[in-house]
């Protein structure tokens, strides 16, 4: 039984569209537990915020909305909506439970991406490329002022075995130098991917080195874009 509201993996022999019946959902409420969560959809789109979207007791979230892409992209991705027929990652601070309505009134604010207008958008990236086309990309750059709340980054549990994941060894998508600092090593933790690998780079400006180096120190060769 495929439960309202509960998101689900599934593995298939074959690309297909597979079609699910069921009656129509225009609200539901989920229970959720401290930690992550795979949530569900309803009968039409909405965006994930609080106008349709909200928590019991209120602030409960604890993440970003998180989409695992489908093959060939895989790879987590951020989501700001919530399409049917798809299932997504969120992270709750506590038990409780989370409501989703096309129609529902707003509840309390949600986090935003960042202060003063500046996201991950602003960072460098490098994305992963695996041999079969499956590919994460991660931003990392300078954030002085902490605008950025990296702990909403945090990845979702890593997928079934022989599906790509690639995050930060902080377990997110996102790693800032801030503060007074002037250098730090962002170790990059990978699996289920299949060799080789092509990664690439998109640096936001000149300023500053930025090296790329295997677990023995080894410089990998890399392409700067």
């Amino acid at each position: 039984v495929l439960a309202g509201g509960k998101g689900y993996w599934a593995k298939m022999s074959t690309a297909h569209t597979r079609t699910i019946g069921g009656g129509v959902r225009n609200a539901i409420t989920v229970p959720v537990s401290i930690g992550w969560n795979m949530i569900g959809s309803l009968s039409a789109s909405i965006d994930t915020s609080a106008a349709h979207v909200s928590t019991t007791p209120p602030g409960l979230r604890a993440s970003n909305w998180f989409k695992y892409k489908p093959a060939p992209a895989a790879g987590y991705d951020v989501a700001t909506d919530i399409v049917p027929g798809y299932a997504y990652w969120v992270k709750s601070s506590g038990a409780g439970s989370l409501t989703l309505s096309l129609t529902g009134p707003p509840s309390s604010a949600e986090p935003a991406d960042g202060q003063d207008g500046k996201g991950i958008a602003d960072l460098h990236s490098v994305t992963i490329t695996d041999a079969r086309g499956s590919a994460q990309t991660l931003y990392f750059g300078t954030d002085r002022e902490h605008a950025i709340p990296v702990q909403m980054y945090e990845l979702p549990p890593p997928p079934p075995e022989g599906v790509l994941d690639a995050r930060f060894a902080n377990g997110g998508m996102v790693e800032t130098l801030s503060g007074d600092a002037v250098r730090a090593e962002f170790p990059i933790l990978l699996k289920g991917a299949v060799y080789p690998l092509t990664i690439t780079w998109n640096v936001q400006d000149a300023g500053g080195n930025y090296e790329l180096a295997d677990a023995a120190g080894i410089m990998v060769p890399q392409r700067l874009t």
